[in-house]
């Protein structure tokens, strides 16, 4: 038992990782890692802030913001977020991270993290999280079959 858990637990951290965009496009950056970043004027690297900063931004309690998500799925995603590939799933992640988290950054070395990039970021959080959510249900349901 303790190996299917263990194998569970796996299955549920790469979905989620492979919807996450900066685990999806590099821009010769480590996947952002390198990228230095101005976040309310505290210095950070582009991944952290993406996988923490922008999340405790958005809420910081998150229990309301799971609820808040969960209540934005509707049919029609449903539709369109269950089945696809890996590799579809990673590509949604690539293009969006070069579009927004790549796209809306300026070039400025650190980049400031402005009011409209964190307004922007919303596309880059709460729809993969939301995609993520969806494809693990969907994986698992088709899996236990």
């Amino acid at each position: 038992m303790a190996t299917k858990a263990a194998a569970l637990k796996l299955v549920v951290h790469f979905v989620g990782d492979i919807h996450q965009p900066l685990h999806d496009e590099d821009n010769g950056d480590r996947d952002g890692s390198t990228l230095e970043v101005l976040f309310d004027s505290d210095p950070d690297n582009l991944h952290w802030m993406g996988d923490s900063r922008l999340l405790q931004h958005i809420n910081g309690n998150s229990q309301a913001l799971a609820e808040e998500l969960e209540n934005r799925i509707t049919g029609q995603n449903l539709d369109e977020w269950e089945g696809g590939s890996v590799l579809q799933w990673a590509s949604e992640a690539h293009q969006l991270a070069r579009a927004v988290v790549y796209g809306n950054l300026k070039a400025d070395n650190p980049a400031p993290i402005t009011a409209a990039y964190k307004r922007g970021a919303d596309r880059a959080i709460k729809v993969p999280l939301n995609t993520a959510r969806v494809r693990l249900k969907w994986l698992s349901n088709e899996t236990l079959r």
